[in-house]
């Protein structure tokens, strides 16, 4: 636990840092070479990249590409580690889409309902993040849309995602349904809990894909109090939902 804790200060100071910060974390974790980046508002060149010598590379990128999609950091990623023309002709290709006269748009807000029936998210999340991450994660809460649950996934023939995180608005939806006086309160705390870990701990990038419950996650999963338990619940209130 001593071990989690430890590495969880260093996930949840790397959590509230902006972009650019993640965009360094993330080319650190899936490059061959110490990347030198800088990040411009130059109005004439949106992408260079120079490899310096066998272990370092200096890459200049304009700002807007803070906020490109996922496949355009891992595109960057795998011509740095390959220096495969393909990955960087989609790089370019993002690049030639930028307007440099424009500020890079901020994602607006979705009005999210947090008051349910039997639950109050926001109550429930202001517990958890304290009771689990001192107070940092930066988040917005609500019940997501009514879905049905799928045929498929779990051993009985359904499954449900109770959850999601959104990385790009820090949005967490809580499926509908656990808005139920049938669901503890403290299994609703553990969905909450599940998805404002992955603020703190981030995706890897693994043979062409992009894992979010690795074994890592998992370590800082255990940090809930009887977790097993919880994954039993999962299993159990599919039945009673659906």
């Amino acid at each position: 636990m001593s071990a989690i804790k430890s590495r969880e200060q260093d996930l949840f100071v790397t959590s509230a840092q902006s972009a650019e910060v993640r965009l360094r974390r993330f080319l650190a974790e899936n490059c061959r070479y110490r990347v030198e980046l800088i990040i411009t508002r130059n109005r004439v060149s949106m992408a260079s990249l120079k490899f310096i010598d066998n272990s370092r590379v200096r890459l200049r990128l304009h700002e807007q590409f803070l906020q490109a999609p996922s496949d355009v950091w891992e595109a960057l990623a795998r011509y740095i580690r390959t220096r495969r023309r393909s990955a960087w002709d989609l790089v370019s290709e993002y690049a030639v889409g930028i307007d440099a006269a424009v500020e890079p748009a901020v994602a607006e807000k979705p009005k999210l309902r947090y008051k349910g029936a039997v639950y109050d998210l926001r109550a429930i999340a202001r517990k958890v993040n304290q009771e689990f991450f001192q107070g940092r994660i930066k988040y917005e809460i609500g019940w997501g849309n009514a879905r049905p649950a799928r045929r498929h996934g779990s051993r009985s023939g359904k499954s449900i995602r109770y959850g999601s995180w959104t990385q790009s608005t820090g949005v967490i939806r809580i499926h509908p349904l656990l808005d139920d006086k049938r669901v503890p309160r403290r299994f609703v705390e553990y969905v909450v809990f599940h998805e404002m870990l992955h603020a703190v701990v981030p995706g890897e990038f693994c043979a062409g894909k992009r894992l979010y419950h690795t074994s890592n996650f998992r370590a800082f999963e255990k940090a809930f109090p009887d977790l097993d338990d919880m994954y039993q619940l999962a299993e159990k209130l599919l039945h009673v939902l659906c």
